[in-house]
């Protein structure tokens, strides 16, 4: 019996969700297949080491054999990647020694061949000697519809990860072609805060698990404002600012979200930038600084813990 599915049925037993003959006669519904499952899984794992075999043999080759022989390696190798996770998809059950489901499996592939197809598309491009900005623009676009497609079918962390990155890497590339030397810094802090602040808001809708979104889009929130503050450059005592204030918003935000992980994000953030601060003002302090902000970190700890719990119980 998939271990995902007894999973749920004992919360659903444990909760009076189902009746104990209702979570036995699944559970032994689920279970008269075994041969089925026994086998699915042999061969899946028996695919996933053909595949590393594979790219183990083909590595060595590629400085070895024509380039025209390279991009037909890569196409055939993103397509056999594709054809693995749909395959596996449709046909088996089970697990596989290193995940607990086919559906981890495929989308892990999935990863795997989003992947590929960046390199394959950039090989292309080179083969056909394009400009390199044009080619990693048109590479960054395609690969990230390839990742809206496959998150919007999977609603999986590998697939919610290559959508962040992709988005990244194709502002970024649209960003290149400004050429405002003088603003370049503000632009890409601006960037980092546009895709931050709105997989912030997706994340709260959409995203599953939302640990993973919380976390990249305020790790990109944090990076856009530290890019910022690098620009700044002489008005250093500006830029902490921005950046405590900008900890405090995502302090404030991980006690109405309840999120552990903005918080953990805010508080190192609000760490970081407020010694800095209190070091510019009070040089003279030395130790003596971190003895005091780690002694208001302890009680702020405590008492957005109280406050969260507070919450729960409205």
């Amino acid at each position: 019996m998939d271990k995902k599915i007894q999973k749920k049925l004992k919360t659903w037993l444990d909760n009076d969700l189902i009746t104990q003959d209702v979570f036995s006669s699944i559970e032994s519904f689920e279970s008269s297949e075994p041969q089925k499952t026994e086998k699915g899984t042999l061969s899946k794992t028996i695919i996933l080491i053909g595949g590393l075999l594979v790219f183990s043999g083909i590595t060595p080759l590629i400085g070895q054999i024509p380039d025209w022989a390279q991009l037909i390696l890569l196409v055939l190798f993103t397509f056999v990647l594709f054809y693995s996770a749909f395959y596996i998809e449709k046909k088996y059950q089970g697990n596989t020694f290193l995940f607990d489901s086919n559906e981890t499996l495929r989308n892990f592939l999935f990863l795997l061949a989003t992947g590929a197809s960046g390199f394959t598309f950039l090989f292309i491009f080179e083969f056909f000697n394009t400009v390199e900005e044009i080619s990693n623009t048109i590479t960054s676009f395609l690969i990230f519809i390839l990742s809206i497609y496959l998150f919007n079918k999977t609603r999986y962390l590998y697939q919610q990860f290559t959508l962040f990155v992709s988005s990244q890497v194709l502002l970024f590339n649209l960003l290149e072609f400004l050429s405002f030397d003088t603003f370049n810094d503000v632009l890409y802090g601006a960037s980092q805060l546009l895709i931050g602040s709105y997989f912030l808001r997706y994340t709260f809708k959409e995203f599953e698990p939302k640990w993973l979104g919380y976390f990249l889009s305020s790790i990109s929130l944090v990076t856009g404002m530290g890019i910022i503050d690098s620009y700044l450059g002489s008005d250093e005592l500006i830029g902490k600012i921005l950046n405590i204030l900008l900890s405090t918003v995502l302090i404030w935000l991980s006690v109405r979200l309840t999120s552990q992980t903005i918080l953990f994000v805010g508080s190192i953030d609000l760490l970081v930038n407020l010694s800095f601060l209190i070091y510019e003002i009070f040089p003279e302090l030395g130790a003596l600084l971190y003895l005091v902000i780690g002694t208001l970190f302890i009680f702020a700890g405590l008492y957005l813990n109280r406050l969260r719990e507070d919450i729960k119980k409205i």
